[in-house]
């Protein structure tokens, strides 16, 4: 079971106090821009929502779509075997998809889950059957019943690729050069935070976000399985993978310089397959002590406006440590990020 939010990352003092300190360093027009952005209005809600999933090739459509989502009560129903398609001729045209959520080993064509609000999210590892290996893969979706608090992206961990699935049944590309061996695994994610990681063949694989860094910054993260020598650090993607990581319990730890490290727990059956949603660590901790406060807010007040090629600001901490969504400059943008981060500290204090 994944570590409840309330205890993987600790709230000190809340954003009361944040607040009025910004209302004091901060001019107003800079306080109307953090105002707390609303979730988009959706027919779901957190402890019911549900999206169809559609994967299909050039000239060929999966003839059941597969639904994800969280529910009243769980729901699995069973999908039949692949239909016979056309013979294997090495045309990507003649290619015949199928794609299914693997729930403990099975292959089953729904998952709604019990809501979970110890964890960030959820995560479905999906199955990708294509008869033809060079054929191109994509996927829409249906989103009219989702939950507009969620993030909803399409993992390809193997290839370090995060797709981000339209809601307006826009097809999007899963993936170009077909499924090795005709089979692939991809993972649905849909939560608050967009980290996660699973386990394949003794490995470990997961892509890390930090709310507000783009793709290409998000690289040197340390990932560590505590209670073992296994560590990796991530890929200016945010994708990383840990070799030798078989059945067991494990707590996975992401950490950075100037972020809230997050925790949590995967735990890995026999079949050597598990998935998780992780906590997003969190950009705020300016002087690295493991907890954001008053003292990184008032670095980076007196970093405010100021560009991050070098120097530092007449104090211990250099600029850069002040960019916190690495954009080359001190701006309101960073203090949006340290408002998530404020009065929070790291897993353990």
């Amino acid at each position: 079971m994944g570590k409840p939010r309330q205890l993987v990352q600790k709230n000190l003092h809340g954003w009361c106090t944040m607040k009025r300190l910004l209302a004091i360093a901060v001019p107003a027009f800079l306080l109307l821009a953090m105002a707390c952005a609303q979730p988009a209005e959706s027919a779901g809600t957190q402890d019911n929502w549900s999206v169809k999933l559609t994967f299909f090739t050039q000239n060929s459509t999966d003839l059941l779509p597969i639904t994800i989502g969280e529910g009243a009560s769980t729901k699995e129903t069973m999908k039949p075997p692949p239909m016979p398609g056309k013979a294997v001729t090495s045309n990507a045209d003649d290619a015949i998809v199928n794609a299914y959520v693997k729930v403990a080993g099975k292959k089953a064509a729904e998952s709604v889950a019990q809501a979970d609000t110890s964890l960030p999210g959820r995560v479905w590892p999906i199955e990708i059957n294509v008869e033809e290996g060079a054929a191109a893969v994509y996927v829409s979706g249906d989103f009219s019943n989702y939950y507009g608090g969620y993030t909803y992206y399409l993992m390809d961990l193997e290839n370090g690729k995060r797709i981000e699935i339209p809601k307006n049944n826009t097809p999007v590309a899963v993936f170009t050069s077909g499924a090795n061996g005709g089979v692939k695994t991809v993972y649905v994610m849909a939560g608050s935070s967009e980290s996660m990681a699973a386990t394949a063949d003794n490995k470990l694989m997961g892509g890390i976000k930090v709310p507000g860094r783009s793709s290409g910054k998000l690289g040197n993260l340390a990932v560590t399985v505590n209670g073992t020598a296994k560590s990796a650090t991530t890929n200016d993607d945010g994708f990383f993978t840990i070799d030798g990581v078989g059945p067991g319990t494990y707590t996975i730890r992401v950490d950075g310089p100037n972020l809230i490290a997050s925790e949590g727990t995967l735990t890995v059956g026999a079949d050597g397959s598990a998935s998780v949603a992780l906590e997003d660590p969190l950009a705020g901790d300016i002087n690295d002590n493991a907890v954001c406060d008053i003292t990184d807010f008032v670095l980076l007040k007196k970093c405010f406006g100021k560009d991050s090629e070098g120097g530092d600001c007449g104090q211990v901490v250099t600029l850069d440590s002040s960019d916190l969504n690495k954009d080359g400059v001190v701006d309101i943008s960073d203090f949006v990020l340290m408002k998530k981060a404020f009065g929070k500290a790291e897993p353990g204090l």
